[in-house]
């Protein structure tokens, strides 16, 4: 499962569609969507949490980058408006396949 969601997030046409901050777990939701799939992916153990803008732009790029094993980067948008955050974990909650265009 761990592969399905980086592949996910190097889609072309990934995107953002729902970003949800929970203090008391110190964690973040991010739901992700292409034209085939959505789902939902948590990530635990926040540090450098920071928000310099966000919109319709910058819920077209999303990265998420390992370090060291241990840590994952993750920056929707851009550095100059955007989210950028270091997780400890990273999970996948949620994943919904989407019906082909047109079919019933």
């Amino acid at each position: 499962m761990d592969a399905d969601w980086r592949r996910l997030v190097r889609s072309a046409d990934c995107r953002v569609f729902y970003v949800h901050f929970d203090e008391r777990d110190n964690s973040a939701t991010l739901g992700v969507e292409t034209r085939e799939v959505e789902a939902y992916l948590v990530f635990t153990g926040l540090t450098g949490l920071r928000v310099t803008g966000w919109g319709h732009e910058e819920a077209g790029r999303i990265e998420v980058a390992p370090r060291d094993g241990q840590f994952a980067d993750v920056l929707l948008g851009s550095e100059v408006s955007g989210i950028r955050f270091r997780a400890a974990e990273v999970r996948q909650a949620e994943r919904r396949a989407r019906p082909a265009p047109g079919s019933p």
